[in-house]
This record gives C-alpha cells, structure tokens and sequence, in this order.
C-alpha cells in the first residue's frame, strides 16, 4: 500500500513507530532521500524522553 501512492500518486510519505524507548523510523531501498530525511524528522520531532523520576 505504501509503495502504491508513491508510485501511482506520486504521494510525500514517512513511516514511524511509536511506543517504543525511542521511534522506531522505517525505510525501504526504494525510497529516495527525500523520504528517508522526512522520516527521521518526524521520529525526533515525535520523540518524547521519557522520564522515571
């Protein structure tokens, strides 16, 4: 499903995990540096520390 709207319409994605210690960022070899810069951005721009104090 992912690569069908990259493909087909031409679509700007990212994929991440959260609920993990940290985001968990995914890539295939398909994507283009765009993609893998636009994922890393949105895993540290959703990291939240978490705090056990």
């Amino acid at each position: 499903m992912y690569q069908t709207f990259v493909f087909f319409a031409n679509a700007k994605v990212a994929s991440i995990t959260l609920g993990a210690s940290a985001p968990i960022v995914f890539t295939t070899k398909l994507d283009s540096l765009e993609t893998r810069v636009t994922g890393i951005l949105l895993g540290a721009s959703s990291y939240v520390p978490i705090s056990y104090a």
